[in-house]
């Protein structure tokens, strides 16, 4: 049940049968993919756009363009690899690497020892709280 004056409440309500969103859902974005291919095959004067594009391309390069020549050789043909020489010297240590780590054995005898000085440094923690 609504405490106090419900007045202000029902003059902002919506009156029966109109809609809280007029315009309703906001309309998608189409698929630049779609949109591209649409365009890129129209027509004129019995030429797709994209062979207008290329034959504007290959004239451009043919004058000397060289970017245009690359641009149409990389879609053809792919970019060319590159190959990479890396000739690197060090001679300068900045930091040694630590000594290696000896292997432990590991056997029954040396293992009761430990298990003591645990029983040892429980009692003696034990000791510090009871004083």
């Amino acid at each position: 049940m609504p405490r106090g004056d419900v007045g202000p409440l029902r003059k902002h309500q919506w009156k029966k049968g109109q809609s809280g969103n007029p315009k309703g859902r906001p309309k998608k974005l189409p698929d630049l993919k779609e949109v591209l291919i649409n365009v890129l095959a129209e027509t004129k004067e019995g030429k797709m756009a994209i062979e207008a594009i290329l034959m504007a391309m290959r004239q451009k390069a043919l004058k000397g363009d060289v970017r245009a020549a690359e641009l149409l050789l990389d879609r053809g043909y792919g970019k060319a690899k590159q190959e990479h020489d890396v000739l690197a010297q060090f001679t300068n240590v900045i930091m040694p690497l630590p000594p290696p780590n000896p292997t432990l054995e590991i056997t029954g005898t040396e293992l009761e020892p430990q298990k003591e000085r645990r029983a040892l440094d429980a009692h003696d923690d034990d000791a510090e709280l009871a004083e």
